[in-house]
């Protein structure tokens, strides 16, 4: 991929970065293990305390997927501070 195409590609959704995604055998089993942990810990809650549950874990995503997006904002502000300085 030409460096001069690469936002045209990027807004064409053509560079899909999460796609790219290493998914290593640590994570699988990071992954597993909280699956796990929450259908056993679901099993052992009332209706009321499954519905709880069901809110924190859906804000604790929202929050990950924040400080995901902050994350790369500030990667990629370093990235054209770095460009800037080179070139």
């Amino acid at each position: 991929m030409k460096k001069s195409n690469i936002l045209r590609q990027l807004y064409l959704g053509k560079i899909q970065p999460e796609e790219r995604f290493p998914i290593n055998q640590r994570y699988r089993r990071a992954l597993k293990t909280s699956i796990l942990l929450e259908e056993k810990l679901s099993n052992q809650l009332s209706k009321e305390q499954k519905k709880l549950l069901s809110q924190l874990l859906y804000m604790e995503d929202c929050l990950i997927k924040e400080e995901a997006f902050i994350r790369f904002q500030q990667g990629i502000r370093l990235g054209a501070r770095l460009i800037h300085d080179l070139f």
